[in-house]
């Protein structure tokens, strides 16, 4: 089944477009990767794939975690960036971005605390969601919750 998928949006208006991929997804910091020549900076991340209608439910009370698909977000046209990590956890999950016309600035925002601003030349956002599955995805310490009978 191919589910690879690409949105590339050139109006900050659509940006809740890219906010439904991405909202709750996670990204480490160790994944953003910056291409200097082509002014080009990547977070890959990853998104859980929720089987049958109570993704959640089946996941809470099988022994099975959901499994996750490798994706990107990519900002071109990027002149500087500043990530500051004050809580050095690794791994941050999306909430949304958001665009200061007047400074040029996408700021990323995320449900545990990280600065990070992106000065664009112009706004141009992509995502990418493509048929690379990882592994599901085990916290440390975390054990898969049993089926109570």
């Amino acid at each position: 089944m191919n589910m690879a998928k690409f949105l590339r949006i050139t109006d900050p208006r659509d940006l809740d477009t890219v906010h439904d991929i991405i909202h709750d997804c996670y990204f480490d910091v160790a994944d953003i990767v910056f291409d200097s020549p082509a002014g080009l900076l990547s977070f890959k991340f990853r998104k859980l794939i929720t089987r049958g209608r109570h993704g959640w439910k089946d996941f809470f009370f099988t022994s099975r975690t959901l499994p996750a698909v490798e994706c990107f977000l990519r900002f071109s046209d990027v002149e500087l960036y500043q990530i500051d990590d004050t809580e050095k956890v690794g791994s941050y999950d999306f909430n949304v971005l958001k665009y200061d016309p007047r400074e040029k600035c996408i700021s990323v925002l995320t449900g545990i605390p990280i600065k990070i601003k992106i000065r664009v030349k112009r706004f141009d956002v992509s995502v990418e969601v493509t048929d690379n599955a990882f592994e599901p995805i085990q916290r440390r310490g975390a054990e898969p919750l049993a089926r109570q009978g």
